[in-house]
């Protein structure tokens, strides 16, 4: 039995308890998300993106939560959820309910990059995935470029249906960024800022993002890579690799590493060409602006899920 002083304190604070979390005006992940870009001056096409499936199409799957089919889209390093927007908007149509998330320090400004690190995108990762697993009963994950490490590693801890790697970030094509796991502890032990590595204005115009990048940032992707090697591994659920011939940033001999290396039994790697432009060339290694050069993909994409 409570002490007579202490039980009233234990049954208000039992009660203010079950009132937070009870209160119907209580927001979700998904609005506090979007909340909190807003304050921190995220443009209003950087925001992340929340589709709920409610189109005749569902009835592919049936229409109850357990059968509704659920993505979450990853962007990759320095972009935001706009990178992303068009093979959101895509599944959508096709019967998915689509989430994408914001990664910390990504829309805001670029100095933002400064103060995160590959543990904040892990968090973020998980939170929405979390969220998602609430809206539908299968759960499959759509990384680009660092997007897919941070899949990679959702995937080996938790249980998601399936994993699409987009442009996959496990060997550098520019044999000088290799460099940067070197420089980086130098200079935090003599305090200097190794500075930021300005991406071209045509590479800036094609994803209207950050105009570059800094260096002591990228250094959290090579350990995300080192993270990823590992995790790829344990990864068990079915996998789907793309990759271009065009891709001057992500190394087309990472994406095989990958396919050799990862644990999925079910697996399919799909290298594009030139005559295939499904996947932009230049430094950034994304999706066309233009949705019809990127329906080669998108449709891969389509039907890898709907086959799993």
């Amino acid at each position: 039995m409570l002490p007579i002083r202490r039980a009233p304190i234990i049954f208000l604070t039992l009660f203010l308890i079950l009132i937070h979390f009870a209160s119907p005006g209580r927001a979700d992940y998904f609005s506090d998300q979007v909340a909190l870009a807003k304050r921190l001056g995220v443009p209003t096409h950087a925001l992340p993106i929340f589709l709920k499936n409610t189109s005749p199409h569902q009835a592919a799957w049936g229409g109850d939560k357990q059968s509704q089919k659920g993505v979450l889209l990853i962007h990759g390093f320095t972009a935001n959820p706009h990178e992303v927007y068009d093979l959101a908007r895509y599944l959508h149509r096709e019967g998915f309910t689509v989430l994408t998330v914001r990664l910390a320090g990504h829309g805001t400004r670029l100095e933002d990059l400064r103060s995160v690190t590959r543990r904040d995108w892990y968090s973020d990762v998980n939170t929405a995935y979390k969220f998602l697993r609430t809206k539908a009963g299968k759960i499959y994950g759509i990384g680009l470029s660092t997007g897919a490490l941070l899949l990679i590693h959702l995937a080996s801890i938790d249980k998601v249906n399936g994993i699409v790697l987009v442009s996959p970030i496990v060997q550098f094509s520019n044999r000088q960024a290799n460099l940067v796991p070197w420089i980086v502890p130098v200079a935090k032990l003599f305090r200097v800022d190794p500075g930021i590595k300005e991406y071209s204005e045509e590479t800036r115009d094609l994803v209207n993002n950050y105009r570059g990048f800094p260096i002591i940032a990228l250094n959290e992707v090579f350990s995300l890579i080192k993270d990823g090697k590992a995790g790829a591994k344990k990864v068990t659920v079915p996998a789907l690799i793309l990759h271009s011939k065009l891709d001057d940033t992500a190394d087309i001999k990472g994406a095989e590493w990958l396919y050799n290396n990862i644990g999925s039994k079910q697996k399919t790697l799909v290298i594009f060409d030139k005559h295939l432009p499904a996947i932009a060339k230049g430094y950034v290694h994304i999706f066309t602006k233009k949705e019809r050069d990127a329906l080669p993909a998108f449709e891969q994409i389509k039907s890898f899920l709907g086959k799993y």
